[in-house]
């Protein structure tokens, strides 16, 4: 009968992609309701995601994404627990240590 033509091929690259480390020494600084945080940069990291909760472990108040290892903002009176991840084209790396930010 013969061959039949040959199908589209397709590249796939194996091992090539590594995620970010971790942020580390995440920490904050408040003045009355202005919050900076800011942290060391990970390896592989070309951006951050930052995630903040209302409870350890949660994001459930702001996940946002920033370019540069530091971030700013006025923030209402609450207890915020805060921690930061690495991104690249890879994906998401593993957190940060979490800190706990109390406004008064």
């Amino acid at each position: 009968c013969g061959a039949s033509p040959a199908s589209s091929e397709i590249v796939v690259v194996v091992g090539g992609c590594n995620l970010p480390s971790a942020p580390s020494a995440l920490r904050a600084t408040i003045s009355g309701r202005f919050v900076t945080v800011d942290w060391n940069a990970a390896a592989r990291a070309s951006d951050y995601v930052i995630e903040v909760g209302s409870t350890i472990g949660a994001s459930d108040v702001l996940v946002t994404g920033v370019t540069g290892t530091s971030a700013s903002a006025f923030a209402a009176p609450f207890t915020y627990y805060v921690r930061v991840r690495g991104r690249n084209g890879c994906g998401m790396g593993v957190a940060s240590n979490e800190i706990q930010i109390i406004v008064n």
